[in-house]
Order: C-alpha cells, then sequence, then structure tokens
C-alpha cells in the first residue's frame, strides 16, 4: 500500500474549472495528468441541500493511437474526494468531468500530488497495526450478528382476511 506525505506542499492544485453548463454537462480539464494521486473537489454556485450526488470523474490514455483506457469514479458533492489511478494509465493521461443533469455549473478543482511515495513494506514484510485490525474485526462481527438477528426476525402473523367470495362458493359446496 503506498503511504503518501502528510506535508501539504506536495500537493498542487493544477487546475481550477468554472463553468457554466448549460451547453454540455461534459468538461475535458484540458492538460495531461502525471501522477497516481489526485483530490478532487466538486461545487457549485446553485447548490441545494439535498444534492449529495457531484458527477463522474474519468481519467482517459489512448494506447498505441487507437485504444483507449478509462477509469471512473463517482464524486461526492463538496467532499476532497482522493483518486488513485490505476497504475496502467502509465504516462500522462486526460481527465474527463460529467455533472448531473440538475447542475447550471460547476466549480472543480483538482490536486496533483507531486511528493515522493513509499511503500508500507520494510524489507519484504508488511508492517500491521494489531489494534487496527482487532476493530475491523470487532465491526465486522458486530454486523454480521446483527444481520443474523435481522435474518431470524419473524414479523408478527396476519390478521385473518374475510374468504373470498371463490373460498365461500367451495365451502358452501364441500
Amino acid at each position: 500500500m503506498p503511504i503518501l506525505s502528510d506535508n501539504y506542499r506536495d500537493w498542487s492544485l493544477v487546475t481550477t474549472v468554472i463553468k457554466d453548463l448549460s451547453r454540455s454537462k461534459i468538461v475535458n480539464l484540458g492538460r495531461r495528468f502525471e501522477s497516481q494521486f489526485l483530490l478532487v473537489r466538486v461545487s457549485s454556485k446553485a447548490q441545494r441541500d439535498t444534492w449529495n450526488f457531484g458527477g463522474r470523474i474519468w481519467a482517459t490514455s489512448l494506447v498505441l493511437a487507437k485504444q483507449a483506457k478509462f477509469y471512473q469514479v463517482d464524486l461526492d458533492l463538496f467532499e476532497q474526494e482522493l483518486i488513485i489511478v490505476p497504475k496502467y494509465f502509465e504516462g500522462k493521461y486526460s481527465l474527463l468531468y460529467q455533472a448531473p443533469n440538475y447542475f447550471p455549473d460547476v466549480i472543480l478543482k483538482v490536486w496533483e500530488y507531486r511528493g515522493t511515495v513509499t511503500d508500507d513494506r520494510d524489507n519484504g514484510n508488511v508492517t500491521v497495526d494489531l489494534s487496527s485490525i482487532e476493530q475491523k474485526l470487532d465491526n465486522l462481527t458486530t454486523s454480521i450478528n446483527l444481520i443474523l438477528e435481522l435474518l431470524n426476525y419473524e414479523p408478527p402473523p396476519e390478521p385473518p382476511t374475510a374468504p373470498t367470495e371463490q373460498q365461500e362458493q367451495y365451502l358452501l359446496i364441500s
């Protein structure tokens, strides 16, 4: 697992797009990115409290000038999203953004990580935080227990209903 520096100077704001979306809901960010790690923040001037979805962003790269590789991420509105572009996007790639249909405008900011990336392996041994694993196991056990309780839940019996006309005719015949 890659470990990024926590120094804010290693992140560079590389583009800010402020665009009226009345003509097209797809925005080409107009530059090539190199880093595998991006931070993206989406907002709108015409925001509403009920809006949560911030659209989709695609990383695209040409292979042999013919085929395109795509990697898509859904974005939350007003949240900084860490996007880890897969390593098979070697070299430079482009970003496309698609806004939800109800967005009249968009403000899109993209930061690119320019710092050093280290690995959490030390001489081939993976460093493990046991307390974190124990906590995740406890959470998983609690979730499983809740699911099992829900699976064993029996709803109260339904009240009897009046017989239908067909059932009454059957009772009269027999």
